[in-house]
């Protein structure tokens, strides 16, 4: 019976580890995509903003 509450707890703790591992990479890919996203509002703000004045110099 030892054996068998060692070989789940040594299981469970895998999975922890791999649950925490997946959960931290998660949060990278959504911080990278929340990069993207920002810099693509930039370059439209940019451009908005450059079309705004060409229009208001002719």
């Amino acid at each position: 019976m030892d054996f068998f509450a060692d070989l789940f707890w040594l299981l469970f703790m895998i999975l922890c580890v791999c649950f925490f591992v997946f959960l931290s990479y998660r949060q990278h890919v959504m911080k990278k995509e929340q990069e993207y996203i920002i810099k693509l509002n930039h370059e439209i703000l940019d451009s908005l903003k450059n079309k705004e004045r060409l229009q208001t110099t002719f």
